[in-house]
């Protein structure tokens, strides 16, 4: 009943009924790779899509907390896709409806950004509103330099605010998004199993995504792998809109 409740109030906020047209014209832009399923070009109007693939998932009798949400965080919570350094405004209350109610529903959330300004980035997460969400509590912990399966990483964090990079990488982008599992909720899949039997991941950068399929095929190849490979739901979304309605309601006060 919960899990009924919350996926009609996301539905009531966005005024989108989930016609069957509307997952036909999702489904056509998925492309399937093993276990990966990449969809393009989504725009906020499939959130209740989205969440209606959670809501099955629930109903299956899948553990939320084997469920994880891992969100870029400029262009994807942000209606920038550059940080500007200026006032944080939403992507759209859609998604942030969308965010806080993945959370009442118990699945595990990240944010994760590829910027390598992560107190800027904290400051975003925090200015949104959303600490609570991403467990953002206290200080920045020290950036961890850490190897896992062969690969030497660099990650920074604050809960599930979390950053990570190849260390010996050229770039100073935190691109290794999907990495970023194995530091949520106190490291759990690097003291263990991997812990998720379904990852969402939503971005705005179809180099991000790319990245991200490249990352799970490497710790989840097709053949091989010691691990029953979880189950991935990769969004790459539309460029964020200027968010005019939430620049008028500021400049009221």
């Amino acid at each position: 009943m919960k899990i009924l409740l919350i996926l009609i109030s996301v539905l009531l906020v966005m005024n989108t009924p989930m016609h069957a047209a509307q997952l036909e014209a999702l489904e056509t832009f998925e492309e399937v790779h093993g276990n990966f399923h990449r969809y393009t070009w989504v725009s906020d109007a499939a959130i209740p899509l989205i969440m209606g693939k959670v809501s099955q998932l629930l109903d299956s009798g899948t553990d939320p907390k084997k469920i994880v949400f891992i969100f870029d965080v400029d262009g994807t919570l942000t209606d920038e896709q550059m940080p500007s350094g200026g006032v944080t405004y939403p992507r759209s209350s859609e998604m942030i409806n969308f965010v806080r109610a993945l959370h009442s529903l118990g699945v595990t959330m990240i944010a994760s950004s590829a910027w390598d300004q992560f107190d800027h980035t904290v400051g975003r997460i925090r200015a949104l509103g959303l600490c609570d969400v991403f467990q953002a509590k206290g200080g920045r912990l020290p950036t961890k330099e850490v190897s896992i399966k062969g690969r030497a990483l660099t990650a920074d964090s604050l809960g599930n605010i979390i950053s990570v990079r190849d260390t010996g990488s050229r770039s100073n982008y935190y691109r290794a998004k999907f990495i970023s599992t194995f530091f949520a909720d106190d490291e759990m899949a690097m003291r263990g199993p991997f812990p998720f039997s379904h990852i969402f991941f939503l971005d705005d950068s179809d180099r991000n995504v790319d990245q991200f399929m490249l990352d799970f095929e490497h710790f989840f190849p097709t053949q091989g792998s010691a691990q029953e490979s979880p189950i991935v739901f990769a969004y790459l979304l539309t460029p964020p809109l200027i968010n005019i309605k939430a620049r008028q309601t500021l400049h009221k006060f």
